[in-house]
């Protein structure tokens, strides 16, 4: 899995979709690959203190995925998995760090917007959202 700078607020993602992680999946969690919500995470790294990470549904047989609405000038690594049933997720492809660059000097100390809602680990309030890329599940208890 791989990570390329298309922009300074854009990558593009792609990964082998291969049968083995859908051969692992099927042998060790007894599930159906096909059942399963593939699932890509995007970790903002560049501040160790304070990670940050957005998390949406792809198309694992696509291969690639192009993500875009990044804060320029900052480190991110991807994994790619699957939602289990119980919530969990469970990373079969992590990527290379990319430090995305700045379009031009003045952009290197501002935020910019994300398209994406920050993942929190007690709620996840993208969920609530109805869009073409939402994944429909419930928070577990």
């Amino acid at each position: 899995m791989s990570l390329k700078s298309i922009s300074p607020c854009q990558l593009l993602l792609s990964w082998d979709a291969s049968e083995l992680p859908k051969k692992t999946i099927a042998v060790y969690f007894q599930l159906h690959f096909s059942d399963l919500v593939t699932i890509v995470r995007i970790y903002d790294v560049t501040d160790m203190n304070r990670h940050q990470v957005f998390e949406f549904a792809v198309p694992y047989d696509n291969g690639y995925w192009y993500v875009k609405g990044l804060a320029p000038n900052r480190r991110y690594i991807a994994e790619l998995g699957v939602q289990l049933p119980d919530f969990d997720f469970f990373p079969f492809f992590r990527s290379n760090f990319l430090q995305m660059t700045a379009s031009n000097p003045s952009d290197r100390d501002t935020e910019s917007h994300t398209l994406f809602n920050l993942y929190d680990e007690n709620t996840v309030k993208w969920r609530k959202h109805v869009s073409t890329y939402s994944y429909y599940g419930e928070l577990g208890n």
